[in-house]
């Protein structure tokens, strides 16, 4: 008879101050015994453990990566959680893991939407403006809220800054809290020497309900490199063709991060 491993949910650790919020977008547990890969389960979760005795159980946070069921894998960013125990036949363990920001992340560009003032720019093409608002914010205060009505149709702002990616195959993600009745379109502005180049990276779906997702830039930022790439700064679009319909869009809680 095999010991049963249960498994609710992972709890993710951070300093606020300097690393942002906690919320994350841990779906899945990596399973290792004695540093052999048990298996790979979505949360929550119980399955059964066929060795017995005392063994080394190490629980290692999953992601979908892009919000894709089908591309799963461990958060580079976040700590494994291991525990020395005892499996006894017949018996239900519950563990209750915990994570937290590896040391060596690098917070690119964060933004909570707390403060007065905020970290992106309208673009000279928008005819809307993201603002600040505690209308259905996800956590705190506020949340970056865009609404676009049937008299306007476009909206687009970007990072005020710019910034230096690695292009060397280190993991890039963007993480974010968003709700949408309506498409919204992430991408990155490529800044070179002889031009800027505008790239769409990934398109989120409508969601009634508040979503987090950890998008992979690692792959596009290698792709779209060459030897005249300075930097980049990240947009956010959106549009409404639909007349007669508003466009709520929701944001919170953006993490841009490598190492």
């Amino acid at each position: 008879m095999p010991t049963y491993i249960e498994i609710d949910s992972f709890i993710l650790e951070t300093d606020y101050v300097t690393e942002g919020t906690n919320s994350h977008c841990i779906t899945d547990v990596w399973i290792n015994i004695d540093d052999n890969l048990q298996g790979i389960y979505e949360l929550p979760v119980v399955f059964p453990v066929l060795a017995q005795g005392r063994h080394k159980i190490t629980i290692r946070p999953g992601i979908r990566v892009n919000g894709i069921s089908a591309s799963r894998e461990i958060y580079p960013y976040y700590t494994q959680y291991i525990i020395d125990t005892v499996l006894t036949e017949g018996q239900t363990i519950e563990f209750n893991p915990v994570t937290a920001y590896k040391e060596e992340t690098i917070f690119k560009w964060t933004e909570d939407f707390e403060d007065p003032g905020t970290s992106l720019m309208s673009s000279p093409t928008s005819n809307v403006d993201l603002v600040t608002s505690g209308e259905d914010a996800f956590e705190g205060s506020n949340s970056g809220k865009i609404f676009i009505d049937e008299y306007q149709d476009v909206f687009k702002c970007m990072t005020i800054d710019s910034f230096y990616l690695p292009y060397d195959g280190t993991p890039v993600y963007l993480e974010i809290n968003y709700k949408t009745n309506s498409v919204l379109t992430i991408g990155l502005l490529i800044n070179k020497t002889t031009e800027t180049v505008s790239k769409n990276v990934i398109y989120l779906n409508p969601t009634t309900d508040w979503n987090k997702i950890c998008i992979e830039l690692t792959d596009f930022i290698t792709y779209n490199w060459d030897e005249f790439v300075m930097h980049y700064r990240l947009y956010f679009a959106a549009m409404n063709n639909d007349e007669g319909k508003d466009v709520e869009i929701y944001i919170d809680n953006i993490k841009l991060v490598h190492r």
